[in-house]
């Protein structure tokens, strides 16, 4: 193996006589760190994953993250492409106990190498994956009140973006107190705070924040009317925290909330499901 230092201004790493290729983005570091690369043999691929043999690579620090990511490229052998279209061709990662697509990943059959962003260290290798690479979720930030619920979907994704199906999805919340969610991903808001939304399929998780909040008093407008019999006036409630400031989302827009419109006498004034009132008598 071989042992790079690189600090926060960023740097290239070439590995294993030029067949590792590592791009790190400036400030993707903090400090100067010692960075390992090592060829790895026999690893078992695990079913529908093919690995190219000689491409295989293990980076050190195990764990280290990237933010902005870092570009990674391996040169493969063709020759070890017994059965496998070389088109087809990802850059896989090792994650969890299983190997997985790097979303993203492109490979290039003239210079016989794949590249793709990695955001982190461990095992990358070059090869074929009948898997997840990557999970959206939707929405992607939600605002919900205390005891309202939200339908949240996963997506799974594999190398190339196309969407999977007929994959098991784990939901879980980081903060139950706030929210719990369902196997089927229904969100329900408990409390006022905020919480994280995990999705997870094969090992690959996604995470999407959540606020909730609470009603604490609705502001009518206009405070006050008269109206001739037989007019009407349309009048709008806003929902407000414990401040008299309007619920928002997190955007900024104005939360859409129901609003249940009642009168204290139908026998004078009525109101409908939009709040518009109709003025009966005296």
């Amino acid at each position: 193996g071989a042992v790079y230092i690189v600090g926060a201004a960023g740097g290239t790493i070439t590995a294993s006589d030029g067949a590792v290729s590592l791009v790190i983005a400036a400030n993707s570091l903090a400090d100067n760190t010692v960075i390992t690369v090592e060829p790895v043999t026999g690893e078992p691929a695990g079913d529908g994953v093919f690995i190219v043999g000689g491409a295989a690579y293990d980076f050190g620090p195990d764990g280290l993250s990237f933010s902005p990511p870092a570009q990674l490229t391996i040169t493969y052998d063709e020759a070890q492409l017994p059965s496998v279209e070389e088109r087809s061709l990802i850059l896989l990662h090792f994650v969890n106990g299983n190997w997985h697509g790097v979303a993203g990943s492109a490979v290039n059959v003239q210079a016989n190498t794949v590249t793709g962003p990695i955001t982190g260290f461990s095992e990358y290798a070059v090869g074929t994956c009948e898997c997840v690479a990557s999970v959206e979720v939707t929405p992607l930030n939600a605002t919900l009140v205390v005891g309202a619920s939200e339908q949240f979907t996963a997506t799974p994704r594999d190398a190339s973006g196309t969407a999977m199906s007929g994959l098991f999805v784990e939901w879980d919340v980081d903060n139950a107190s706030v929210a719990t969610i369902s196997e089927g991903g229904l969100l329900t808001a408990l409390a006022p705070g905020n919480v994280g939304v995990m999705a997870t399929v094969e090992g690959i998780s996604r995470g999407v924040p959540v606020a909730v909040l609470s009603v604490a008093q609705v502001e009518v407008s206009p405070a006050s009317a008269t109206i001739l019999v037989g007019a009407t006036q349309q009048l709008t409630a806003i929902p407000e925290d414990n401040v008299g400031s309007p619920l928002t989302d997190a955007d900024g827009n104005p939360l859409d909330l129901p609003v249940t419109w009642t009168s204290s006498d139908d026998a004078v004034a009525a109101v409908d499901a939009t709040g518009l009132v109709s003025a009966v008598a005296p």
